[in-house]
């Protein structure tokens, strides 16, 4: 499976592409920025609302980031498709997420998939570990 790189605006210079990966949810499709840095995967707080969750209900964790920041988690096992493919993992939900995009971590994407960044043709590619 492939996907194109997104625009997004950027402080820095006007814009920067990076690796999105929708996930597929009862409401439609939702972006993830593919973050190779993260060990989990995440959704905002208010993804989880509108799946019905009630978000605090979930095994807490507190999660530390690269810049220290400290943010809490619940994470929920939640129905979602990849490019068609169905699955059920765990989130973790928090309504202190940085970010509007949901997160694909290293627990869920990376271990599911051989994940290919190809920069320069602006395309993240996964294929499945019994693909020669």
């Amino acid at each position: 499976m492939k996907f194109r790189y997104h625009r997004l605006p950027s402080k820095v210079s006007k814009y920067v592409d990076v690796p999105i990966i929708p996930i597929g949810l009862k409401f439609g499709l939702y972006p993830c920025l593919v973050d190779s840095g993260s060990d989990y995967s995440f959704l905002h707080g208010r993804i989880g609302e509108a799946l019905g969750l009630n978000v605090e209900d979930g095994e807490e964790v507190e999660i530390m980031g690269i810049t220290g920041n400290k943010m809490t988690a619940y994470f929920h096992k939640i129905h979602f498709t990849i490019g068609g493919w169905e699955y059920n993992e765990n989130f973790g939900f928090s309504y202190k997420l940085g970010t509007d995009l949901g997160i694909w971590g290293r627990d869920i994407l990376f271990n599911k998939y051989k994940v290919i960044f190809d920069q320069k043709k602006k395309i993240v590619e996964l294929k499945d570990y019994t693909d020669a």
